[in-house]
């Protein structure tokens, strides 16, 4: 464990296709036990009534990505003198990158409820949209700075796609860097390829089902297992 105080968390407030699958398997290189995405049915359940002091925080000590994006004022409150990180990228470059993946995934994503609600909550939108989510990552980014402004022991920026990484991370948490590369996780390229030979198993597994009968595919943990390797 970190030299964070037992109820001291780490939290990603980077959108998506920031980093923040890197982030997150870098915390953990570093014995922060950190979950990315969380996507459970307690944690969508606890999100739905307004509960910030959610369950998945008893036994992790970080959490990365968007399902907390809009909450970091509340959990500032309710976990005091934590650390929070916000990942960033060249804008043109992250609107084309969810552009992808919204075409990638959003049809074949196995937790659409859940997700479908973190949208609404981050962009106000449901499609890929490229003015608002240009705002949002802009309205974001200036939120944030405001609300943490001169509070460097709590606050880092990173831009892992420009090259951040343990130098910039680990005198934050005041930990040693470790003795191996920076990870590089989720490349959207990547999962695009398992995905079109996800795509292509299928098909060949329906030429084998007879008409009208059913044939159950648990995409669910193929899918994280492809969000885990990639």
């Amino acid at each position: 464990m970190a030299r964070l105080g037992q109820h001291q968390k780490v939290f990603g407030l980077g959108v998506s296709r920031t980093g923040t699958k890197s982030l997150a398997t870098a915390l953990n290189e570093l014995r922060i036990k950190t979950i990315h995405f969380p996507s459970d049915q307690t944690t969508f359940d606890e999100l739905k009534k307004g509960q910030y002091k959610l369950s998945i925080l008893d036994s992790h000590q970080g959490v990365v990505d968007i399902p907390l994006v809009p909450y970091y004022a509340q959990l500032d409150k309710i976990y005091p003198g934590s650390k929070f990180i916000l990942t960033i990228r060249e804008i043109g470059s992250w609107l084309k990158s969810v552009e992808s993946q919204w075409s990638l995934w959003r049809h074949r994503d196995p937790h659409k409820e859940f997700t479908d609600f973190v949208c609404a909550c981050v962009y106000g939108t449901l499609e890929f949209n490229e003015h608002r989510f240009r705002y949002v990552y802009e309205m974001h980014f200036r939120n944030t700075l405001e609300y943490l402004a001169n509070r460097p022991d709590d606050f880092l920026v990173m831009n892992i796609m420009d090259g951040d990484g343990w130098e910039k991370l680990c005198p934050f948490l005041e930990l040693p860097m470790p003795d191996l590369p920076f990870p590089h996780r989720n490349k959207l390229e990547e999962t695009q390829k398992w995905m079109h030979r996800f795509d292509l198993a299928i098909q060949d597994i329906s030429t084998l089902i007879p008409p009208g009968n059913t044939f159950t595919f648990q995409l669910h943990k193929y899918w994280r297992l492809a969000i885990e390797n990639g």
